[in-house]
């Protein structure tokens, strides 16, 4: 786990790297030359359209990246953290678009068509992937004001990123992309999808180093433990040991939900807890004093908590109990986003070979879209970091991907009913 690779310095020579400074210097020369290339070339469409790119980008480095500087606990600014969950997002998305590139070559899509959908489909799925993070955590963002809210919504780099909500936003985007420029859909679906499975298997490899999307705990030869504090100066508790912290597992008991709050629903033997008293099935009332209703209250408490715990069941009946020294590490977990690379990588091997032999255009997409939900819905049954949603035990994305499966159905469906309409054209077959 490895949060932050390195910080670009708030400084260089006196002068503010960000803001009014050297990004914004450098920019603008880049800018000018870009603009003379164009000019002299009398490309001026070309001009008028980067103009939006070049404002958006001006107003990050001016108004965005100075608030994104990281501070140490004595307020000396760091500079910019340069974070591994965000390197490695930049990786997957190049890295599936040179593929994408090279697919498309193959069937005579120009690079220029799929870079401008790049784009488009980069806005949209972050957007997308974001805002469902965003809205099923909400309590985590809300801040005193709307700005300082706005400035946690924009740290995406940091982790919290819904895949299916990026692949939701992506999608509108890439409709909207074919529709506006009349581009053959089902063909460029065929063409994105290995690079959409590449982009994923690279991606989780920066959950891996932002210690999200973390599994159930595990004892076998490939389970592995995290710190208990981020790299970030503010010692801030890794995501799977605040997990497990705040639901009691590093005291030797697990909270679970009850029918009126908080209950225990695990009790290591011969543990402190074990020898305090403490029974399954207990409801908690009150944890270290202070009354607890339900088991967000609990978990917050237990966050907050050093090696001294005390509960309060429903009775009145107070255990208590104190370990030596809260551990260094979390207890042993799934490598779940090592699980999910390997998945996504051979999914986009899987769809790199099936492109060639599609009998018509969508079946490379309409399969990826069918594989992808099977195994996510199968690996969330071993990830320990959502709970079950809406009165099930099933999490946010295993009933995206059983809605997900059924959508695809419609899609399998049009393909067997309109081979015509899907085929490939007979100059792409003999490019092929």
């Amino acid at each position: 786990m490895r949060q932050v690779l390195f910080y670009v310095p708030d400084q260089f020579l006196g002068i503010p790297v960000f803001g009014w400074g050297w990004l914004l210097l450098l920019w603008s020369i880049a800018v000018a030359i870009s603009l003379a290339v164009l000019w002299r070339r009398q490309q001026r469409d070309e001009i008028w359209g980067t103009l939006p790119v070049i404002v958006l980008i001006a107003a990050a480095i001016l108004f965005l990246l100075p608030r994104l500087e990281a501070q140490a606990p004595d307020g000396r600014i760091l500079g910019l953290p340069i974070r591994g969950y965000g390197t490695m997002l930049l990786v997957g998305i190049l890295a599936g678009l040179g593929l994408t590139v090279h697919l498309a070559r193959r069937v005579s899509i120009d690079r220029e068509t799929i870079f401008s959908l790049a784009f488009w489909m980069f806005i949209g799925g972050i957007a997308g992937g974001r805002a469902l993070y965003v809205g099923l955590n909400w309590d985590d963002f809300r801040r005193e004001s709307v700005t300082a809210t706005a400035v946690e919504i924009a740290k995406f780099t940091e982790g919290g990123l819904v895949v299916f909500g990026a692949l939701a936003g992506g999608l509108v985007a890439f409709f909207l992309f074919t529709r506006v420029h009349r581009q053959p859909r089902l063909l460029l679906a065929d063409v994105i999808a290995p690079g959409l499975a590449l982009g994923l298997a690279l991606g989780r490899i920066g959950c891996l180093f932002n210690g999200c999307c973390f599994g159930g705990e595990c004892h076998g030869p490939l389970a592995i433990e995290f710190p208990r504090y981020t790299c970030v100066p503010q010692q801030v508790l890794s995501p799977p040991y605040a997990h497990q912290l705040s639901l009691g597992r590093l005291h030797g008991i697990r909270l679970g939900p009850g029918t009126s709050g908080a209950v225990v629903t695990e009790v290591d033997p011969v543990g402190a807890a074990d020898k305090a008293g403490v029974r399954r099935g207990m409801p908690i009332a009150a944890v270290n004093g202070i009354p607890a209703s339900d088991l967000a209250t609990v978990q917050k408490v237990l966050l907050r908590s050093g090696a001294e715990v005390a509960l309060r069941d429903a009775g009145g009946d107070v255990f208590s109990w104190r370990i030596a020294v809260l551990p260094s590490r979390s207890l042993p977990v799934h490598p779940t986003q090592v699980y999910s690379a390997v998945d996504g990588a051979v999914l986009c091997f899987f769809l790199w070979c099936l492109f060639p032999l599609r009998p018509v255009n969508g079946v490379v997409f309409a399969s990826e879209m069918t594989i992808h939900p099977v195994t996510r819905f199968l690996l969330e049954v071993i990830r320990d970091d959502e709970p079950g949603r809406w009165g099930t035990a099933l999490t946010i994305s295993q009933l995206i991907s059983l809605l997900t499966l059924v959508l695809v159905c419609g899609l399998w469906v049009y393909l067997w009913r309109h081979p015509d309409v899907a085929a490939l054209p007979p100059q792409s077959r003999a490019q092929e």
